[in-house]
C-alpha cells in the first residue's frame, strides 16, 4: 500500500504532466476522480478556491448584465428622442 505522501506525489506529478500538455479538462476530470484521495486540508483549499472562482465569475456575469441593461435603456431613450423629433417635425 502506498503512503499518503506517495499518493500525493503521484497525483501531483500526473497533474503537472497534464498542465504541461495544456490538458486543463483532463486535469479537472482527474482531480474529480481522485479528490477523495487528497488530504482533507488540501480538499478544503481546493473547494475554497473553486468557490471563490465561481463567486468571481458570478460577479462578472452580473456586471455584464447590468452594463447591457444600461446600454439597452440608453438606446431605447435615444430612439424615443429621435421618434419625438420625427413626430414633432412631421406634424
Amino acid at each position: 500500500m502506498k503512503s499518503m505522501n506517495d499518493q500525493i506525489l503521484e497525483l501531483y506529478n500526473t497533474l503537472v504532466d497534464m498542465a504541461n500538455k495544456g490538458d486543463e479538462a483532463g486535469a479537472r476530470t482527474y482531480i474529480q476522480q481522485h479528490f477523495s484521495e487528497l488530504p482533507e486540508d488540501l480538499q478544503a483549499e481546493l473547494m475554497t478556491g473553486l468557490y471563490m472562482k465561481a463567486t468571481e465569475a458570478d460577479a462578472f456575469v452580473e456586471q455584464a448584465i447590468l452594463l447591457l441593461q444600461r446600454q439597452g435603456i440608453e438606446t431605447i431613450d435615444a430612439l424615443e428622442a429621435e421618434k419625438r423629433k420625427i413626430d414633432v417635425g412631421g406634424t
